[in-house]
């Protein structure tokens, strides 16, 4: 799949832009944080990696000062938010039950798109999981 596609350190400059300072909402966040940040590194940019991925005071700006609160992107997890959100409770965990993309999915009456598991397509899967919750909420004040 990834045969014709750029390399890592060609695009990395316009996601770092992108996420700069920004809310990232990604279902399951930490997975795909880490795989920018290792891709980053393998690229050898993990210093701006490092700075970009988390939001927090030991980050770096792209000209290797410390960085700013402002430049950092905060990273919201939707599977963490849905778990709560649809609260099926774990009591051997002592938390709420993680459910997977096309699952909230379904909970929520939105259809599953062909190509599941793609970038484009779970980004958007995601985006209406997230408008989803943010409907009954509205509804529920």
């Amino acid at each position: 799949m990834l045969r014709d596609a750029p390399r890592f350190d060609a695009v990395w400059p316009r996601l770092r832009d992108l996420i700069r300072g920004r809310t990232v909402v990604v279902y399951n966040a930490d997975f795909d944080r880490w795989r920018l940040i290792d891709s980053a590194r393998d690229a050898g940019n993990g210093t701006h990696a490092d700075a970009l991925a988390f939001a927090g005071p030991r980050g770096f700006s792209p000209d290797g000062n410390p960085a700013s609160a402002s430049d950092l992107p905060t990273w919201r997890c939707a599977m963490l938010l849905y778990a709560e959100f649809w609260g099926d409770w774990n009591d051997y965990r002592g938390d709420y039950r993680w459910q997977k993309l096309e699952r909230a999915a379904e909970q929520q009456g939105i259809a599953i798109p062909s190509g599941l598991h793609r970038a484009w397509v779970d980004a958007e899967l995601c985006r209406q999981v997230v408008l989803a919750m943010a409907a009954t909420e509205e509804a529920r004040a």
